[in-house]
């Protein structure tokens, strides 16, 4: 009977005979050339009824194209191909068919379809008992809106839920008053669509029920309510087409609004995926691909086709070793966060942070996700900072001990200048005081009214006391602290050079920037100028046998200018050791941050220049 052989005696001897069964054998039209007496029993013994009638005549318009689609898969295949179907045979029953192809290749397809009630015939009839006499309830107490309509789209039978769907009354609704839009078939009526459009109108036509239809009912005040909606073509016994149709509407709106805003929680969500820094993943307990944003994507250079895939196999393997080892440490701990190091195929090292967390409830079976950074640029900027920042306090160091050492040299030459002055000053007592006063006493000794030169020898002795006495006020005046809160530094410098053109065999300039700039400046700075001024003037006294002599000191900006310039015999200063003077100069200028420039040769006089910043701190402890 078949490409096997298999004769259907033998077929049906092997069936388990316990359980009734229907068997019948048919073309790919559905017509009947061979049932068995169940199935002719319970689906063919009506009147006018034919053995030769269409399998397709019992199967509801819904599942039949369904079952030709079986049919044309078997006849690909030796295996049969299970199934469960509707059957109308007065009662709606479910059968389940095990269909098989039985004709030789290149012939009229026939196949073989054995099948069984998956409920018995108890449970069919009980179900028709108790749909009769409970029908209304069950409809009324269903979530979903129900019309039972005709093919005039009057209405037959309608739910409570149905007139609250459509916010009218079910009295509206059954004497068509307030029939919804989607329902009507009246013509003339005002639609959002013709009528020859709308589901309710296809079903019919087509005899194909229309199901999960989504559309938004108007309601007050502009708003709208979102139904789910299908339509059930209904046939009476083997006509082909529809005698009323059955529709059913589910009020969906809340879904619908979350559906929204989940969807605007995705696209949220999505950008900030798209443009976030962090390689994005997410894989499951096989370490296969979830999820992964653009910039995983993009940085190692592939696509979504990779999703579903290992992750291991898609990032370069020094990577995937240590985000493999963090991924199995996660399931035995909490989240990770780390910095990786490892060298990549361009043979730079590369750094990374790491994260990696896991999704949803913690559980052998439980999603990872992860997130990396590539902040080897940031890493390496950190390091050079480092370096640079360990550079800087060696620096540090080194100008700390190089200020502590100028500050001991300076203590130094500040000591070694009150000793070399103490030793002038006993110098001068010792030479020059010391033998005025020893020839004052001699004219003393020797002074007597009976001598006849009494009168010059008293004069002698008097002008000798006046000259220790006028001596001692000269190196009073070296040795104090010149008060400059009197007369200021001007008056003290004009009295300085008023001295030295009396007592000096040279002429003496002294040119100056208006006084009241000058005296502007701190106190302390004015009396280091002041004592630079008495140095350089004793240099010159002593080692310049100069005729001229001139005395500058003016303001420049922030800065000021003092310049001693003497026409003298000058000096060689690379082959001169700088003497005491020289020295206390260039210390007390280097205290308030200024220059000394030294110009000279021998037989060239000299011209010494001391500028100093005006707005450099003052050093009240440190001048002398």
């Amino acid at each position: 009977m078949n490409a096997n052989g298999i004769h259907i005696s033998e077929w049906v001897a092997a069936l388990d005979i316990r359980k009734p069964f229907y068997l019948a054998i048919m073309d790919e039209e559905g017509f009947l050339s061979f049932t068995n007496s169940r199935f002719y029993t319970q689906f063919l013994s009506a009147p006018g009824s034919s053995v030769h009638a269409s399998f397709f005549d019992l199967v509801p318009q819904s599942d039949q194209a369904s079952f030709k689609e079986i049919l044309a898969v078997s006849a690909l295949q030796e295996e049969p191909i299970t199934t469960e179907i509707r059957i109308n045979s007065g009662l709606c029953r479910w059968v389940k068919w095990e269909v098989s192809c039985i004709s030789s290749p290149g012939q009229r397809g026939k196949y073989l379809c054995m099948g069984y009630d998956i409920a018995d015939e108890v449970q069919i009839k009980r179900t028709e008992e108790i749909l009769g006499l409970n029908y209304q309830t069950i409809v009324e107490d269903m979530n979903v809106g129900i019309l039972l309509q005709d093919t005039e789209g009057n209405i037959i039978t309608a739910n409570q839920k149905a007139a609250e769907i459509f916010s009218t009354t079910l009295e509206e609704l059954y004497t068509a008053k307030d029939l919804p839009l989607l329902c009507k078939a009246g013509a003339g009526e005002q639609l959002a669509l013709a009528f020859e459009e709308t589901a309710f109108s296809k079903t019919l036509r087509t005899g194909e029920a229309q199901t999960n239809v989504v559309i938004k009912v108007p309601l007050s005040r502009g708003r709208y309510r979102t139904l789910l909606c299908n339509w059930q073509p209904l046939f009476e016994n083997t006509q082909s087409a529809p005698y009323s149709v059955l529709s059913t509407f589910q009020d969906i709106s809340k879904e619908k609004e979350f559906e929204k805003e989940a969807q605007a929680r995705t696209a949220l969500f999505s950008a900030f995926m798209d443009h976030t820094p962090y390689f994005t993943w997410i894989v499951d307990k096989e370490e296969n691909l979830v999820f992964a944003n653009k910039a995983l994507l993009d940085y190692f250079q592939t696509d979504e086709s990779v999703f579903g895939k290992k992750l291991t196999g898609i990032i370069p393997g020094p990577i995937a070793g240590m985000i493999r080892e963090k991924h199995q440490n996660l399931r035995h701990g909490s989240q990770d966060r780390s910095v990786i190091k490892c060298q990549m195929a361009d043979g730079k090292e590369h750094v990374y942070q790491v994260i990696v967390f896991p999704v949803g409830l913690e559980s052998p079976d439980s999603l990872v996700g992860g997130e990396a950074l590539d902040i080897t640029e940031a890493y390496l900027a950190r390091e050079q900072e480092k370096i640079v920042s360990e550079r800087l306090r060696a620096l540090e160091a080194q100008l700390a001990e190089h200020r502590l050492s100028e500050q001991k040299g300076i203590a130094e030459a500040i000591i070694r200048a009150q000793e070399d002055e103490r030793t002038r000053i006993g110098h001068e007592l010792h030479d020059n005081i010391n033998q005025i006063l020893a020839s004052g006493q001699l004219y003393l000794g020797v002074l007597n009214q009976d001598i006849d030169d009494f009168q010059i020898v008293k004069s002698k002795a008097m002008e000798i006391l006046q000259l220790a006495i006028e001596e001692v006020q000269a190196l009073s005046r070296a040795m104090v602290l010149p008060d400059l809160k009197k007369g200021g530094l001007m008056a003290s410098i004009d009295n300085l050079v008023e001295d030295l053109r009396f007592g000096s065999p040279f002429m003496v300039d002294f040119s100056h920037s208006p006084a009241w700039e000058l005296e502007e400046m701190g106190q302390s700075k004015k009396v280091t100028l002041f004592r630079i001024i008495q140095e350089q003037t004793k240099n010159i006294l002593k080692y310049s046998k100069a005729k001229t002599m001139s005395i500058s000191l003016n303001m420049d900006n922030n800065w000021v200018r003092l310049e001693i310039k003497d026409d003298g015999v000058g000096f060689d200063p690379d082959n001169s050791r700088r003497g005491l003077g020289l020295s206390n100069i260039y210390e007390r200028t280097r205290l308030y941050e200024g220059r000394v420039r030294l110009n000279t040769a021998p037989g060239k006089g000299c011209s010494i220049v001391v500028t100093m910043p005006t707005s450099s701190r003052d050093h009240e402890s440190r001048s002398v």
